[in-house]
């Protein structure tokens, strides 16, 4: 009897316990609840901040773009009768939140206005205003605030009317603005209170949450609580505001353009809760507060509270009945152990399914009907050099294709529309601008009903095998050229050469002429030979190119022949005004064509040379790699465009090239086993890379 009443204390003692720590927890769970909800409705609120600013921001670039647009129009600039006309479309389109559209001429006077019933006295000479003046001399739009117009308080855009040309020196440079090119203006003001009451106003955060607006300088532009204080600073204000308000640090954040969440308390009243974004405009600044009192973060938790409570009454009633049926803990505690093994089990299994998911070394992803990656494996992320959690939760096509739209032919939408299996072949573009060829193939995945859920995608990259693709065309392309070399040897190079002779043979016998037409025939006849020896270097490179020519290979270093080869373009490049870094690493001798490896050294430096046309720098180094020599040659011009093509016979970026000059530095470099490689960025520059075997 003793021991059943220590049992049933020790019970007692252990309930209390237990209900003390669950009344704790309750509180506790009540306080974490609170701060929750309160940041989950800052954030909401904040999300409602940006979009505003992002609407008033959107709204005023479209309209600076229709007036880009409008003053672009010839009969506008020349101020024809046809500009009222465009005058009255642009002012149809927007007379929502336009006051006033006018075309001012150079010298301030309006030339055609609109402007809305019980407009008062509109700005009759322009040329006294500072923005006006402004624009004149800038030649760019400008966008000012004018809170104190005797119309109200306006914003003015004003955009400048530039003529093609220098109306007083026609031959002058039309990239350059002057103000001889100034032919007027187009003005426009905005109402201010069209702006609030269709951006900010409308605007609703809970059942007593609201807008307002304020812009760099404190300036309050929209409160509904102090329309008092609208257009008039907060800051020069504060000593009047510090009676309700304890600090200004949200607004001065607000008026440095920051964009965050807070809370305020006002004197006498309730706690605030504010989130804020900054708005852009020009060189203006605003900032958009969406303000909301705690309470209505406390009106939901009123009902949490609530429920909060039940439960906790429901834990102690359970809590208690628990403790007199001790004797199913051995059971629950099989169960559990039960559950845990079937955890291990589930967690093992998926372990096992993603690493041989990540083994697969074609890229897999999985995506849903809205075109947001699912899951995707590691070969597909690697393609995008990328890791599987960057890409996992984002929208395909703007994360992998940089598009705002589906991409055109996508197999993943035909898939879902056609419930079809869909194959394309494709040129993915990583994030430096990098691409690769890939075949995708997308099937539909179906739920147990047959509806389409998801889309697994199949990439193969085959980069390697376009690449083997392009060799075997090019090695086509060489067979072609070494049977039309052989027949051009004979039947060019042959003629040629009998031209240039008779060429020397009449040089010889006009030189005993005298008078002007010696001097115009000898101009002539050099003429002709350049030709000639243009189309002579045309037929020693087709010779070149086609031909398999023995190479002398000998133990050689390959700094010197990189040194030797810059000598012959050290006057070139100094007239260039390029900078020549040379960076040599002790290398061990290898087997090579010293002639060879001259003329595709050479090659590659000219092609880098003429690039800088203005100067730069050309880097030349050398290093001892795992393959090999690395032979890099890097430059600052104006990069490669089309890299695709670079390597193929008869193209060219350059007026009078041959489009031969890489193609067959390609070609000596395979002699040598070696590989050629670049990198370029278009108006950065490239770097070649060169690799050459130790061992022949």
């Amino acid at each position: 009897m003793e021991k059943a009443k220590k049992q049933i204390v020790s019970l007692i003692v252990v309930l209390m316990l237990f209900i003390s720590i669950v009344i704790f927890f309750a509180y506790r769970i009540y306080h974490l609840s609170k701060n929750t909800i309160e940041d989950q409705f800052s954030y909401e609120q904040l999300l409602v901040a940006k979009e505003v600013a992002g609407d008033i921001q959107n709204y005023f670039s479209g309209l600076m773009d229709e007036l880009e647009l409008f003053t672009n129009y010839q009969v506008v600039k020349d101020m024809k009768k046809e500009t009222k006309g465009r005058v009255k479309i642009l002012y149809e389109m927007e007379k929502q939140y336009i006051r006033f559209l006018g075309v001012i001429d150079r010298e301030g006077g309006i030339k055609y206005f609109l402007a809305k019933s019980g407009y008062k006295n509109p700005i009759n000479d322009y040329s006294k205003i500072v923005y006006f003046n402004k624009i004149r001399i800038t030649g760019q739009p400008l966008i000012v605030m004018d809170y104190l117009n005797k119309n109200g308080p306006t914003i003015v855009i004003i955009a400048p009317l530039v003529a093609l040309t220098n109306i007083y020196d026609p031959y002058q440079d039309s990239s350059l603005y002057n103000e001889s090119r100034f032919l007027g203006a187009v003005v426009l003001e905005i109402e201010l209170d069209k702006i609030l009451d269709n951006f900010i106003r409308p605007v609703k955060s809970g059942k007593k949450g609201f807008a307002w607006l304020i812009d760099k300088n404190g300036t309050l532009l929209s409160h509904k609580k102090h329309p008092e204080m609208v257009n008039k600073n907060i800051f020069a204000s504060e000593r009047r505001c510090f009676s309700c308000h304890s600090s200004f640090s949200i607004p001065k954040k607000m008026a440095n353009g920051e964009s965050g969440t807070g809370k305020y308390s006002v004197k006498g009243g309730y706690a605030n809760l504010i989130a804020y974004a900054p708005i852009h405009i020009g060189d203006g600044l605003w900032s958009v507060g969406i303000v909301a009192p705690v309470s209505e973060v406390e009106d939901l938790l009123k009902i949490n509270l609530g429920n909060t409570l039940i439960l906790v009454i429901l834990v102690i009633i359970s809590s208690i009945t628990g403790a007199f049926l001790l004797v199913n803990i051995n059971t629950r505690r099989v169960v559990l152990e039960e559950k845990e093994r079937a955890s291990r089990e589930i967690i093992r299994i998926k372990t096992e399914l993603q690493s041989i998911f990540d083994g697969i070394t074609d890229g897999i992803t999985l995506i849903n009907k809205n075109f947001i990656i699912v899951n995707t494996n590691k070969s597909f992320a690697k393609m995008f050099n990328k890791k599987p959690e960057e890409i996992i939760g984002k929208i395909c096509f703007r994360e992998l294709k940089k598009g705002k739209n589906k991409c055109p032919l996508c197999p993943a939408e035909t898939a879902l529309r056609t419930g079809a299996p869909s194959f394309s072949e494709e040129v993915m573009e990583r994030d430096d601008g990098s691409k690769f060829f890939a075949d995708v193939a997308a099937f539909p995945l179906r739920n147990e009903n047959g509806e389409i859920t998801q889309i697994v995608e199949y990439v193969k990259d085959t980069t390697e095998q376009k690449r083997m693709e392009r060799r075997l065309e090019r090695s086509e392309q060489l067979a072609l050229v070494g049977t039309f070399a052989s027949a051009l040897a004979h039947e060019v190079k042959n003629p040629l050469n009998s031209i240039i002779l008779q060429l020397t043979l009449i040089e010889r016998r006009i030189s005993k002429i005298n008078g002007e037409i010696k001097y115009e025939a000898v101009n002539l006849i050099d003429i002709v030979k350049k030709e000639i020896d243009g189309l002579n270097q045309l037929t020693e490179d087709f010779l070149d190119l086609s031909k398999v020519s023995r190479k002398n290979f000998t133990q050689s270093d390959i700094n010197r022949v990189l040194e030797e080869t810059l000598k012959l373009v050290e006057v070139e490049a100094k007239d260039k005004g390029v900078v020549i870094n040379e960076k040599y690493r002790k290398l061990p001798l290898i087997p090579i064509d010293s002639g060879g490896m001259k003329q595709v050294f050479l090659n590659i430096i000219i092609n880098s040379l003429e690039a800088m046309p203005a100067g730069g720098s050309l880097e030349v180094s050398t290093v001892l790699g795992d393959e090999g020599v690395i032979v890099k040659i890097s430059d600052t011009g104006i990069g490669i465009k089309n890299t695709e093509s670079i390597f193929d016979m008869f193209y060219s970026t350059k007026e009078n090239g041959t489009g031969l000059g890489l193609s067959i530095a390609q070609k000596i470099i395979e002699e040598h086993r070696g590989k050629i490689s670049f990198e370029s960025l278009p108006g950065k520059g490239t770097t070649f890379k060169i690799i050459i075997p130790v061992k022949k």
